[in-house]
């Protein structure tokens, strides 16, 4: 077969040994980098989140909080923010499995199709969302999985593999609105397989029950809202209005398609290049380069490259500070092309049998060196700057004990107290409440008024006649010029008392 053509490939015993030894290289690779204690600003957010069934901000990815909240109260070993952290990663390693299966249906061999699929799981970018709290593992699984089922479809016209695909693109809109980059790369291979399913009543009436069960979904928003029990909302939806809003961005709307065509071809392409190459160790993404030329089968090059384009078109019209996490779907097509380049080196180079394995113990080391400098990477730079936050913030609520209204320095510091407070139930426990948005004013009028301070993302006021903590310098000085007495505890928490009248 010429590299590229399909097989009537089906699951056998060395499919299942190669899917278990993927599996199993990365539960001890994530399992050893993946933190116990939480992670600022989102991440946090999303490590007690769908504990509480709250919700975070747009657009409010409701199936990846109800998967949240059934996994956390199954599994019974760990903190809140491992279990979370865990999930994160059984997800990317049914990814990683589904890339392997989307790969050997080709006219792959079986180790190049595992030896891509490792290299994807261990790119930096995935790696990171692969061991905290976050949307993206979920994202690369549905992508995976819904590409899988096409090619499946493609390949031997069983609509059963049609009707799945169909479910779950619909079901993946529930936790990522990305999922619409991947939209005219499905038109695309419904129209190459079987262009009469746009007139055929059965697949269009299933098209449409799977839309209607991926807007279903975030029916959540509405009930999250309306109930009065409902302990974190960030974001309101309380009509169609607020609604259509949120779920298409919210003020993040502001920030979509901002950049010139020069700021897009000369800054953010090369930013994308060069993160690319950087993630896949260089060689990697060379070989996948070469992958998409030795790849023959043209109509399915077609599909592939349609999903690289459709996401890479909204990732690079984007402008946020994490947009390389918007980058995972197109790894995942650049480790099919991966596979067809390994091999491809290999048919070169490896003549004789002799060679053949060299190259294979050459890929080896690779592999070995790739995950050494990783998981050093990911233990010394990524966890151990994720733990300082969460000790100063465990070290203030031990300070601070009980009966305390404690005000948060920002975002960073906040999700880290709300995780503690909300996650692992201190607020209740210890009578203890955050303020995230500080105003001079709610502080006089709480001591001087008796009037409560309102938390706007838990929809309840502070008690009256609690001790008042700042964990923060800068508002620490202000109170300090406004006549408030303040007196230092330990590191930047401060104790707040009423002015000196």
């Amino acid at each position: 077969m010429v590299p590229g053509s399909l097989k009537g490939a089906t699951a056998d015993r060395s499919d299942l040994f190669w899917q278990l030894l993927l599996t199993l290289v990365f539960l001890v690779l994530y399992f050893i980098t993946t933190a116990s204690w939480p992670h600022p600003y989102d991440s946090a957010k999303f490590q007690f989140i769908g504990k509480v069934l709250g919700t975070p901000h747009p657009t409010g990815y409701p199936t990846y909080i109800l998967l949240n909240f059934i996994w956390v109260h199954l599994l019974p070993l760990g903190s809140l923010a491992w279990k979370v952290n865990i999930l994160s990663a059984v997800l990317t390693i049914a990814a990683l499995n589904f890339t392997y299966r989307s790969i050997v249906i080709f006219d792959i061999k079986k180790h190049f199709a595992f030896i891509a699929a490792v290299i994807l799981g261990m790119t930096r970018e995935l790696w990171r969302y692969s061991v905290t709290a976050e949307v993206y593992s979920l994202h690369l699984f549905f992508t995976s999985l819904v590409v899988y089922l096409l090619l499946k479809w493609h390949l031997e016209k069983r609509e059963k593999y049609f009707f799945l695909a169909c479910f779950f693109y619909a079901l993946s809109f529930g936790n990522h609105m990305t999922s619409i980059t991947l939209l005219p790369a499905w038109i695309y291979i419904v129209i190459i397989t079987d262009w009469k399913t746009f007139f055929n009543i059965k697949r269009i009436s299933w098209i449409i029950l799977s839309v209607f069960i991926g807007v279903l979904q975030y029916s959540y928003l509405f009930w999250r809202y309306y109930d009065p029990a409902t302990r974190f909302l960030e974001g309101r939806t309380p009509d169609l209005k607020s609604f259509w809003l949120f779920v298409t961005g919210g003020n993040w709307q502001t920030e979509m398609f901002v950049f010139s065509t020069w700021e897009l071809l000369f800054s953010r392409l090369p930013r994308l290049f060069h993160k690319t190459m950087i993630d896949f160790f260089y060689l990697p993404f060379l070989l996948a380069l070469i992958g998409i030329f030795v790849f023959k089968n043209k109509r399915l090059n077609i599909f592939f490259l349609l999903i690289i384009v459709g996401n890479s078109f909204f990732a690079l019209n984007y402008n946020i500070v994490d947009i390389s996490s918007y980058y995972l779907p197109n790894y995942f097509i650049l480790t099919v092309y991966l596979a067809f380049g390994l091999q491809f080196l290999a048919n070169r180079v490896g003549s004789s049998v002799k060679k053949y394995r060299s190259i294979l113990i050459t890929y080896g080391i690779f592999l070995f060196f790739f995950a050494v400098v990783n998981v050093d990477y990911m233990n010394r730079l990524f966890l151990k700057s994720n733990e300082t936050v969460p000790s100063e913030v465990k070290a203030c609520l031990q300070s601070v004990g009980k009966d305390a209204v404690i005000i948060s320095p920002g975002y960073r510091y906040s999700t880290v107290f709300w995780y503690y407070l909300l996650g692992e139930g201190l607020q209740e426990k210890n009578n203890l409440y955050l303020v995230h948005h500080f105003k001079l004013k709610a502080i006089e009028d709480y001591f001087y008024r008796e009037t409560p301070i309102y938390l706007y993302g838990e929809r309840k006021y502070t008690p009256l006649n609690l001790d008042v903590y700042v964990f923060d310098v800068g508002i620490k000085d202000q109170l300090l010029r406004a006549g408030f007495k303040v007196e230092p505890i330990a590191g930047n928490l401060y104790r707040v008392f009423k002015k000196n009248r």
